[in-house]
């Protein structure tokens, strides 16, 4: 179940989220769920929910279990992953020469050449998106439960960490080294180039391999030399910041040679170590993920100041539409916008699939959600999963949440953030990190040992528990809570 308290995109219900890639999945692992829902709706409030048959889980987790065993899969999965980084490296460094910042005047004067961009970039997110639904955090959850019945620090240590860093990771550290050499030196940022071109060389390098992939996620722009030394400044300004983050990135260097040192004592260490891997994996894909949608998005804002639409009316277009808007400059009517926002439906099954909008929607879904919402009214206490518990001499951390309900207009609400509170979310993503680390604890609705809250937690030393189902509904912003991190129980102290 996935759910968060914002209008979802229609737009994205088939470039995000489309069955085509739920079939490639299934293609490739021979499992995929026989039927989910997607749900949204913009009155009375906004809303977002995802489902499909909890019985799938189980299904999930046993087949890629069981896949896990299988070389030919385990390489096939590996050989896909390695490509992809090159994929959207090409992917992305086509949008920036063709049409970043210019996405509008593309759009009117060339309309089909943006249309292919988009199909193309739809098709590449579909072939990413697959194989990231295959490290989804409950496929993993029949590993979990063998490596915790074993109480092996050696195979936790073979799940919880990859073979080697991320992509973002290995940008980050690149840029915290050229900063702590800058810093050293005692130069200006210019000076330093100007006396080591061969560090000059290197950023150049830096800049042509992983530049794009800062884009919304470590600021919003191309790394560019320009944007590099914006980011070199600002670095140098805080020398204590730069070598906290550093050493935090060595940690996880130190952690990767330890768990790569472990010797195997049996087909479950083989597959707990494909897993540590296929998680760093996962990030990197949902990484790639997020700078290729960016790219669509900006079409999209490009399209709304055109055309004059406001923001919940554009997010009405489905992905037909939006298409047919930049070909033909034909609207959707706004009766259909006015329908859609009282409610939007997908349901997809095995063999068929169905759209349901306005009042019809409702009803379709309405006792899924009347079952939920009693759910949460029942709810006294919440109870989760012990991810991280990094001093064993507090088991208790107490303090107000913060409440983080949608990824989608996450810089905005993000702004309200204060440092030392508990951030409490569906889930965590790339972009959260910086947020994480100011937090003083985590609590998330999904997630198992593997999923990134987890795992980002155990690495920045932050008490988190997971998959507590209910945290981000039952909880508001300024809540104070327990939370008991040998039981995993969460308690409201007070609101």
């Amino acid at each position: 179940m996935y759910d968060q308290n914002h209008y979802g995109q229609i737009y994205f219900f088939q470039f995000y989220l489309d069955r085509e890639q739920y079939v490639k999945m299934k293609e490739i692992s021979s499992y995929a769920p026989e039927g989910w829902i997607l749900y949204t709706q913009a009155t009375p409030k906004p809303f977002f929910f995802g489902a499909y048959p909890e019985e799938s889980l189980i299904e999930e987790a046993e087949t890629e279990f069981s896949n896990l065993k299988k070389e030919e899969y385990v390489n096939g999965l590996m050989e896909a992953y390695h490509k992809m980084f090159d994929k959207a490296k090409t992917t992305s460094k086509y949008y920036f020469k063709e049409f970043y910042k210019k996405e509008k005047e593309v759009i009117l004067n060339n309309p089909q050449k943006v249309i292919d961009f988009i199909n193309g970039l739809k098709n590449t997110v579909d072939y990413f998106y697959s194989y990231y639904l295959l490290t989804q955090p409950q496929r993993f959850f029949r590993v979990e439960e063998e490596v915790n019945k074993l109480k092996d620090p050696s195979l936790m240590l073979l799940l919880e960490y990859g073979g080697h860093l991320t992509k973002m990771s290995e940008l980050r550290k690149s840029i915290l080294t050229l900063a702590k050499d800058i810093s050293k030196s005692g130069l200006t940022i210019e000076k330093y180039f100007r006396k080591c071109p061969g560090e000059q060389r290197k950023a150049d390098s830096t800049i042509e391999n992983y530049g794009f992939l800062t884009w919304d996620l470590l600021g919003g722009e191309l790394l560019t030399k320009n944007n590099l030394n914006k980011s070199l400044t600002k670095l140098l300004k805080n020398i204590e910041e730069i070598e906290a983050e550093y050493d935090s990135i060595i940690k996880i260097e130190n952690k990767i040679k330890e768990r790569n040192s472990i010797k195997y004592k049996g087909d479950l260490y083989r597959v707990a170590d494909i897993v540590g891997n296929l998680l760093v994996n996962r990030f990197d894909t949902n990484t790639f993920i997020l700078c290729l949608v960016n790219y669509y998005i900006q079409f999209i804002n490009a399209l709304r100041e055109e055309y004059g639409l406001k923001e919940l009316d554009i997010q009405s277009y489905t992905l037909n539409e939006i298409i047919n808007l930049i070909k033909n400059k034909e609207k959707i009517s706004n009766e259909v916008i006015e329908k859609r926002k009282k409610g939007y439906l997908n349901i997809h099954y095995k063999d068929k699939f169905e759209v349901y909008e306005g009042e019809e929607a409702k009803n379709r879904i309405k006792e899924l959600l009347e079952y939920r919402e009693k759910s949460h009214m029942e709810s006294k206490c919440l109870n989760g999963v012990v991810a991280s518990f990094p001093d064993k001499n507090n088991r208790f951390v107490i303090g107000e949440v913060f409440v983080m309900t949608s990824n989608y207009n996450a810089d905005e609400q993000l702004k309200l953030f204060r440092e030392g509170q508990i951030l409490v979310t569906t889930q965590t993503h790339p972009a959260l990190v910086h947020i994480v680390k100011k937090s003083s604890a985590v609590l998330t609705d999904e997630g198992g040992l593997t999923c990134h809250a987890a795992i980002v937690s155990r690495e920045l030393g932050k008490p988190c528990i997971i998959g507590t189902h209910l945290a981000t509904k039952v909880l508001k912003t300024g809540d104070k809570i327990k939370m008991d991190l040998e039981t995993g129980e969460v308690v409201k102290i007070s609101n």
